[in-house]
């Protein structure tokens, strides 16, 4: 089976030969051969067409939601631990990365790690993480941490890796018990500074947490406006929060009830 470019190589060949032979032709006296000729250009341009039977591929920059929850490289015990810094960040679909480390490991060794169900807590101390024996990993931060969001997972990625945005989640406001938290928008600029969140009790649908630019963000509403999620899937309601580094305040959605009530974390831009 020939390859999609060899066949089209091929047919353009042969249109080619055919608007070559259509002209010969054309120049006859004969009404025949004349209405010959343009049968060749018109078969000659139908087989040059799509083939019916070839998938269009799909394009390769849509960023497309998680088919799956992903939770890899967690600790197995129960407890707290502290995380490396410069590693943490959260990529286009919603997925955070970092290392920790085990304070009983006299190596110190590093451990890399990836979840996609993680909440967030402010906190005074170091950056941590929690591990539960039920429910899903609490991220201690900051008030003042960063989390780059990058393009492709990459635990080197860190607030120094420039040109990347880097969200500050907890910039308008503090709740007292952990909460999952997203970005303002789902559309996010090529670099600079994002603030606020759209904060939930309740995890979103993997579609809901997609973000990128805006002729990349899979799963919208329809057209090619803020690209805020209109997903109907997530069961929480947010509200609007503010941004910076070239992208306008997004209007945030309103999910199906059913589940809790969200609040909503306003921005201030500075």
């Amino acid at each position: 089976m020939i390859s999609e470019q060899k066949r089209r190589e091929v047919l353009e060949s042969l249109l080619d030969l055919a608007y070559d032979a259509s002209s010969y032709l054309r120049q006859s006296k004969q009404p025949a051969a004349r209405v010959s000729a343009a049968l060749l250009v018109a078969a000659s341009l139908a087989a040059c067409g799509p083939s019916p039977s070839s998938a269009v591929p799909p394009p390769t920059n849509v960023v497309q939601p998680l088919a799956q929850e992903v939770r890899a490289g967690l600790p197995v015990r129960p407890g707290r631990y502290p995380i490396t810094a410069g590693t943490l960040n959260r990529d286009y679909q919603g997925v955070y990365r970092f290392a920790w480390r085990d304070p009983s490991d006299p190596t110190n060794t590093p451990h890399q790690a990836s979840v996609s169900l993680l909440r967030l807590l402010q906190s005074t101390g170091g950056d941590e993480l929690e591990v539960l024996a039920q429910g899903d990993p609490i991220l201690y931060l900051d008030q003042n941490s960063s989390i780059p969001i990058v393009d492709t997972p990459n635990y080197l990625r860190s607030a120094y890796s420039n040109p990347y945005p880097v969200w500050y989640p907890f910039s308008s406001g503090r709740y007292s018990d952990p909460r999952y938290y997203d970005l303002p928008s789902q559309t996010v600029p090529d670099s600079g500074t994002i603030r606020g969140a759209k904060v939930s009790t309740v995890p979103p649908a993997p579609a809901a947490r997609v973000v990128g630019p805006a002729h990349a963000v899979s799963g919208r509403a329809g057209g090619t406006g803020s690209g805020v999620a209109a997903s109907a899937k997530s069961g929480a309601g947010v509200s609007d929060t503010g941004h910076e580094g070239g992208v306008s305040a997004a209007k945030a959605s309103s999910f199906s009830a059913g589940h809790a009530s969200t609040s909503s974390a306003g921005a201030s831009s500075s």
